[in-house]
């Protein structure tokens, strides 16, 4: 059954004023009551009877219960929805008026308990609250969610009282709850020809859910509706997740690159899903983040045997487009199961993919000024060169030397060697400082790289560098970074004791203590790192014998100065040269 047929059948209900009862049944979560609350407001100016009310049977146990719970529940059908404002509160005094004296009753009844006598004048307005309850569309929801067991309410008694409502007392009733779920369906079954005059199944299509839940206001709302089909999702709560989960992220992706956003959509719509709505049809997490497509067609390459689940799983996310998780899907997993943005890394991860997706752009740029030469016989040097140019510039961070000299050498060919030089000089000031940019000798695309001044220049640059670098400049990198290129390393090796003794006197305040250690820790490598370990320990042993002060200093860093201790020379070391 359709939402459209619903709507038109209980709208028809709701506007007519005969006595019925409707049964509104559907599975947990497709949005039964929301819908059902929604179509209340729309028809309340055309609604006959004069009033309404909604209780929900979870944790009702008895019928004088519930009749309770009906009355003072019970308000105007013209006050539904409404603010009470100056005009309402004119128009509609007397309303109001017994609004606020069932207020009183429901929450005097409380107090009533607890005096003499209290309990006799509760069951007394027990028995009148019925009396009241006249010409009114009442809801009962949660019709499955009865108690069971020696002293619940019983479904015969729910639906005997719906039959008195409907016949004795003038009221339309709507019976709402989810069938499968039913503790009494045999009940329900004796009782429903007799009792209920229509049946209404509220089961909506994804595209009718996906309809109903996502705002018309919601960032990119047809994208999340797209992927909310593709996995079937009717679950009006998991798609409200979603809007909730869209509307976190939205405000830090929308300043980064539009595909950040994409991504955030496509993955969060499939975690949400499997997270709040999980069973044997969607993926566990635990599949999810171990799961690779590619890995996956290796193992069916080897014919290796896998599971007819995990086999089904990987069909729904090979449909779904998704290849594996990324750190900025496992950040949006965390912001998932946490429920806020702070501490999972979702900003940071944000940045570093807009920073990718911006890279695969300026990538493709350059790719695509190349197939002015690959893809046509025309003479369009002009063009080419002009695109190449400045195609090269944009994306020079993503550029390798090989792609540079492939794209020298041809302008060269073109007479335009001023122009190849120039792309040079840009690219070594553009990034001197990338770990091992200049070192093309060791590039294993080495012997391709035919531009001699290329290779010239950097060669050139990369020594200039190497001998540029201070001793402490390379020290606080290593400490920073807590790695190194060749440049640190080398301005390390270069070093002399009696460097490493003027970088340990000079006042580094709170970091002393952190780069000597990031010198003694060479101490453990071997070949030719472990000789800047053993000078920065004899820099450390002429310090420590300087005076006592010094000597107790060194312990610190396991330094000990003891007449019996090989000195800096007796280890191999001289004072003042290079090991």
């Amino acid at each position: 059954m359709t939402v459209a047929t619903v709507k038109t059948v209980a709208t028809r209900f709701l506007k007519s004023g005969n006595p019925e009862v409707l049964a509104l049944k559907g599975a947990w979560g497709v949005g039964k009551t929301y819908a059902w609350n929604k179509l209340v407001l729309e028809c309340r100016d055309d609604i006959k009877l004069p009033s309404y009310c909604y209780v929900s049977l979870f944790g009702i146990s008895s019928i004088a219960e519930l009749r309770t719970a009906i009355f003072t529940k019970t308000q105007s059908v013209a006050l539904l929805g409404k603010k009470f404002d100056a005009g309402t509160i004119n128009s509609e005094w007397l309303s109001i008026a017994g609004e606020k004296a069932k207020k009183l009753f429901r929450n005097g009844s409380k107090l009533i308990d607890q005096l003499p006598y209290g309990k006799n004048i509760t069951v007394g307005l027990e028995t009148l609250a019925p009396h009241f309850i006249r010409d009114t569309i009442v809801c009962l929801d949660d019709f499955e969610r009865l108690a069971t067991g020696t002293g619940a309410i019983k479904s015969e008694e729910i639906l005997g009282l719906i039959s008195e409502l409907k016949e004795e007392k003038g009221c339309k009733v709507v019976l709402v709850f989810n069938e499968e779920r039913l503790n009494n369906k045999e009940t329900y079954s004796k009782y429903r020809e007799k009792v209920v005059d229509i049946e209404l199944l509220y089961d909506p299509t994804p595209e009718e859910a996906s309809e109903i839940a996502l705002p018309a206001g919601l960032p990119c709302r047809e994208l999340a509706k797209k992927h909310c089909i593709a996995l079937g999702i009717k679950n009006i709560r998991v798609l409200r997740k979603i809007v909730g989960l869209i509307e976190m992220m939205h405000p830090t992706a929308k300043q980064l690159h539009p595909r950040v956003m994409e991504q955030a959509v496509q993955t969060l719509v499939l975690l949400t899903w499997c997270y709040f709505d999980a069973d044997d049809k969607k993926p566990t997490l635990k599949f999810l983040r171990e799961w690779n497509c590619f890995m996956w067609g290796f193992k069916r390459h080897n014919q290796e045997q896998i599971d007819p689940q995990h086999s089904a799983w990987n069909a729904l996310l090979q449909t779904y487009g998704l290849s594996s998780l990324d750190e900025f899907d496992l950040a949006i997993l965390s912001v998932i199961e946490h429920g806020y943005l702070e501490e999972t890394g979702f900003s940071k991860e944000a940045v570093a993919l807009a920073e990718k997706f911006r890279a695969q752009e300026l990538e493709n740029s350059f790719s695509a000024a190349w197939k002015l030469f690959h893809n046509t016989f025309e003479d369009n040097r002009v063009e080419l060169v002009s695109s190449m140019y400045d195609s090269l510039k944009k994306s020079v961070k993503h550029i390798s030397p090989l792609n540079l000299s492939g794209t020298t050498n041809l302008f060269r060919e073109l007479g335009r060697a001023d122009l190849a030089d120039e792309l040079i000089d840009f690219y070594l000031a553009a990034r001197v400082d990338e770990d091992g940019i200049l070192d093309i000798e060791s590039s294993p695309f080495s012997g391709d790289i035919t531009d001699p001044v290329i290779r010239e220049r950097f060669k050139k640059r990369r020594v200039e560098t190497m001998i540029s670098m201070p001793l402490a400049d390379a020290v606080r990198y290593i400490a920073d970074h807590r790695g190194w290129s060749n440049l640190q390393l080398q301005s390390l090796q270069d070093a002399t004791v009696d460097d490493y003794y003027s970088l340990f006197k000079q006042d580094h305040g709170d970091r002393l203590g952190q780069m000597v250690n990031c010198c003694l820790q060479f101490e453990n490598f071997q070949d030719t790192l472990q000789p800047i370990g053993a000078k920065a320990r004899a820099a450390l042993i002429r310090i420590g014998k300087e005076n006592p002060l010094n000597t107790a200093r060194m312990r610190r860093y396991k330094v000990f100065i003891d007449p019996e201790e090989p000195s800096g020379a007796e280890v191999g070391i001289e004072a003042g040269g290079k090991n």
